[in-house]
């Protein structure tokens, strides 16, 4: 049995998701230019290091920015969750 505001809570539900997508969008696509970045200077050059950190190897910044999107959309998720429970609690 459906509750009454049934279509209400789908439209919300939809509005959350879109917003959680777009929150991970902007979050993320900062990363992956600097992502990006750092792979064409790593084609380029022969040496695998950023020349803004000098000595800091090319895969532990990339691991460590594919890390930190990991965990962005982690949390958008996780958020994601908690809203669709407290709406369903009301």
């Amino acid at each position: 049995m459906r509750p009454k505001n049934y279509v209400k809570m789908c439209v919300c539900s939809i509005a959350l998701l879109q917003s959680t997508v777009l929150m991970i969008q902007t979050l993320c696509k900062t990363f992956l230019a600097i992502l990006n970045s750092c792979l064409k200077s790593m084609l380029r050059t022969p040496n695998p290091c950023l020349p803004l950190w000098l000595g800091f190897p090319m895969f532990r910044i990339m691991i460590m920015l594919i890390l930190v999107c990991m965990k962005l959309i982690l949390i958008g998720l996780i958020w994601e969750g908690i809203m669709m429970r407290v709406m369903t609690i009301e």
